[in-house]
């Protein structure tokens, strides 16, 4: 046995041939856009700026950290964007697809605001011109990462001191604190997170990020994307971690607490779908199709199909076609 020299790292690294083979796989459409450094555009007739449209940067984050996939605009964060671009707007929607986006919860207006694995920080700075109190855009404490979402805020919300970036790893006891004292002693009334879920060893430790940084009144809530493109499984083992149906064994999570102790809940207050639904990119939208945890089926019947699928493992569900799921959110 030996250890690899640096050179040889960087010439066979897993996650670069991960990468490449999702720029291969989805010959159809690829479910994010832009390259490295790149400046795109996020158009909505509800931003309140020239032309109702932004321009910002893609991280150029270093070789070491692509393995953040920050180096992209995924489509999760354009479709929270346009969430909280329609829902936070006194005027209605001027298409009819904007209309189907407006969700109470995503009315950002006065709201304290603090993103999660931002990347370029895209549902962030939008919330941040759509009238939110005050934003936070974090991502994972690489300096060249938050050094471009610092820029994006500067640039996209200029004259809004109350849009600041900032390093936040999930889990670092140091840098929640910090995010804290940002929001006050309420805490932040809407966690924001696009993209998150696909390291399933990391959903752990973003769980318990998201549980200090929500506020405890009654409106707090958590607005959580994910795409498709690496399965439904991961998502739904995120759903029962955040249910309290999963543990370490001994009836307790990481950090000591009892299962099922500060679970998480769904929105019931959404009459549609419970909370959790499913939108593919042309705006067809259906209930979530996956493992349901039990605790978050009492308030709303299920078919009986559905209520039969919670009964098997997270790691049996069948994932599909990876073509069709990369049109999945």
């Amino acid at each position: 046995m030996r250890s690899q020299t640096a050179a040889e790292d960087a010439e066979h690294d897993p996650l670069d041939l991960f990468e490449d083979a999702l720029l291969s796989i989805f010959d159809e459409r690829m479910p994010a856009a832009g390259d490295p450094g790149q400046r795109i555009t996020f158009a909505h007739p509800a931003l309140p700026t020239p032309q109702s449209t932004i321009s910002y940067h893609i991280p150029d984050v270093h070789a070491k950290s692509t393995h953040l996939f920050a180096h992209h605009q995924w489509d999760s964060g354009v479709l929270l964007a346009r969430m909280i671009a329609s829902s936070s707007s006194a005027a209605q929607p001027a298409a009819d697809e904007d209309h189907d986006l407006v969700y109470p919860a995503a009315d950002v207006r006065d709201e304290t605001v603090v993103e999660l694995g931002a990347g370029t920080g895209l549902p962030g700075l939008v919330s941040g011109l759509m009238g939110a109190k005050m934003v936070l855009i974090t991502d994972y404490d690489d300096p060249p990462l938050i050094d471009t979402i610092k820029m994006n805020a500067k640039a996209v919300c200029a004259g809004r001191t109350g849009v600041r970036g900032q390093g936040l790893t999930w889990g670092i006891a140091g840098h929640v604190e910090r995010a804290l004292s940002e929001a006050g002693p309420s805490r932040f009334s809407r966690v924001l997170a696009a993209d998150t879920l696909w390291v399933s060893s990391a959903h752990g430790v973003l769980l318990e990020t998201m549980k200090d940084l929500l506020g405890r009144s009654a409106e707090a809530r958590i607005l959580m994307l994910a795409g498709f493109h690496t399965g439904r499984p991961a998502i739904a083992r995120f759903f029962q971690l955040a249910a309290g149906e999963i543990d370490l064994g001994d009836g307790h999570d990481s950090r000591g607490n009892r299962i099922g102790d500060g679970a998480l809940v769904p929105d019931w207050e959404d009459q549609n779908y419970g909370g959790i639904w499913e939108r593919r990119i042309d705006g067809q939208t259906r209930p979530w199709q996956g493992v349901r945890p039990k605790a978050w089926s009492r308030q709303h019947a299920e078919p009986a199909a559905r209520a039969e699928k919670n009964e098997h493992t997270v790691e049996d569900e069948e994932m599909g076609d990876i073509g069709e799921r990369a049109k999945w959110i």
